[in-house]
């Protein structure tokens, strides 16, 4: 499996485990395997609103975030 879908998978597992949230949108985009797109909005218990747009690069430069 590719860092890009597992780095997807992980941030998807860790929304999915806040309480008292409403997701709003989520949407991941594959751009190719070292790279991808991800777009979230959270609306929270208090009606306070986090909205999060991500470009994301594991190439040979980019530093290393995941650990598996």
């Amino acid at each position: 499996m590719n860092k890009i879908i597992q780095y997807f998978e992980l941030i998807q597992s860790l929304i999915l485990s806040l309480p008292n949230i409403v997701i709003e949108r989520y949407t991941e985009q594959i751009l190719s395997k070292d790279r991808g797109n991800l777009r979230i909005k959270l609306r929270f218990h208090d009606n306070s609103l986090l909205e999060i747009s991500e470009a994301i690069y594991f190439g040979q430069n980019a530093r290393k975030y995941l650990s598996y």
